[in-house]
């Protein structure tokens, strides 16, 4: 994989978790909207991301929606959580770590519009701006296609606040199982099934 590819690859991530919280408010149908609590809206935009970069072929090894008054995101003053991942599996990195010093950092939108402007090769807003819609469109379009991961995901995070590397493997491991053929060896025993702790996001 290539820079470029790189790049387009972590913009479709900084897309999705914002998609994810869309998609589980509106759903799929025009004019429906769910009253969602922030700490539910925070599980899917961090499912969001997570699904995304697996999906993509990354390795996610934490997972958490627990806020950090000493990190500011963007112009708000507040951060909602974060998912940890990396291209090695064998890296081992605890979710959730803080800081102990005030830093503001950009948002998702910001560090995908400037990718999309290195992506574009052109100077101006137009051309970036084509790069995102596109890239924001395969996003979406990923989120759609596993959003059933998305829900169970979201359940689980809105439920344990952070899911460390282990249960993310159990995640994955039962997630597989249950798309296997009837009859077909099961890939890892799994762990407790997720509790609906709130209403379905489906179309």
């Amino acid at each position: 994989m290539n820079a470029e590819q790189e790049a387009e690859r972590e913009v479709i991530i900084l897309f999705a978790g914002q998609a994810a919280e869309r998609r589980a408010v509106c759903g799929s149908e025009p004019g429906f909207r769910r009253r969602l609590t922030l700490g539910q809206r925070a599980a899917f935009h961090e499912a969001g991301h997570a699904v995304s970069a697996w999906m993509l072929g990354l390795c996610v090894i934490g997972v958490n929606v627990i806020a950090d008054p000493n990190v500011l995101v963007g112009r708000s003053n507040s951060f909602s959580g974060g998912v940890t991942f990396t291209a090695h599996e064998e890296r081992s990195l605890a979710p959730g770590c803080r800081t102990t010093t005030a830093e503001r950092v950009p948002s998702d939108l910001q560090k995908a519009a400037a990718l999309c402007a290195l992506l574009s090769g052109r100077r101006g807003w137009r051309p970036a701006l084509a790069v995102a819609r596109g890239l924001r469109r395969a996003s979406r379009d990923m989120l759609n296609s596993h959003w059933r991961l998305v829900q169970s995901l979201a359940v689980e995070l809105e439920r344990d606040k952070v899911l460390t590397r282990e249960r993310i493997l159990f995640f994955k491991a039962r997630c597989l199982r249950a798309a296997s053929p009837p009859g077909s060896a099961a890939l890892a025993p799994s762990f407790p099934a997720a509790t609906p702790d709130f209403p379905s996001a489906s179309a």
